[in-house]
Parts: C-alpha cells; structure tokens; sequence
C-alpha cells in the first residue's frame, strides 16, 4: 500500500515537472485526498487580468516622457497608479494608467486650436 502511493506521488511529480518544462500539461489530480473547501468568502480570488501588459505600460510611459515636459509621466504614474516608479503600481491600476498615459499623448483639441490662431 505504501509502496503503491509512493509511486503514485512519483509519476504525478514527474508529470508536474514536465508541465513546469513545458513538455505536456498537467492533468492529474490525486484522487485520493480529498479537497479542501475554504469559508473566506472570495477574499482570495484572483485579481481580473490587466489588458495591457506591464512592458506596454512602461513603453507608453516613455513615449509620454520623451513627447511631454514638466514630468507628466512620473506624475500620471504617482496620481494614477499610486506609487513613484511603475515598477512599483499593483497590477490592478496598470489599464488605468495606460488609459491616462494615452489621454496625456493625444492631441488636446482646445490646445490646437489656440496653435492654429497664432
């Protein structure tokens, strides 16, 4: 019986390392545990993914940077994201901040109308 399980625990540990090296999924599931059920209510429910990647985020942040004076970038970072460097924004604010880094790189129509005066 001890044998039985032990070889059991292998083949699934084998099996989640080739997962882990992306040579097949992992599909097996012990059978024998039983699940655990947790009572917290949703607490630890995963955060909606963002639709924009970190990478685009920081990307966006440089054109913005090298497009606006006056540190318009580190300030949408600081009052949109909440912290000093992106590095440091949750993941949760990332589609607001790319929002309002694309916002801050448009045209402002009132903006080229004043030009067009001149």
């Amino acid at each position: 019986m001890l044998e039985q399980k032990i070889e059991e625990l292998i083949a699934v540990i084998k099996e989640h390392t080739l997962a882990l090296l992306g040579s097949k999924p992992a599909t097996t599931v012990n059978k024998t545990t039983p699940e655990k059920t947790t009572t917290n209510k949703g607490k630890d429910k995963p955060a909606p993914a963002s639709k924009h990647t970190r990478d685009d985020v920081m990307a966006l942040a440089q054109q913005v940077a090298g497009e606006k004076t006056g540190g318009v970038a580190k300030g949408i970072i600081a009052d949109v994201g909440g912290a000093a460097k992106l590095a440091e924004v949750p993941d949760s604010k990332l589609d607001a901040l790319f929002d309002a880094l694309t916002k801050a790189l448009a045209p402002d129509a009132a903006g080229e109308e004043e030009e067009e005066e001149l």
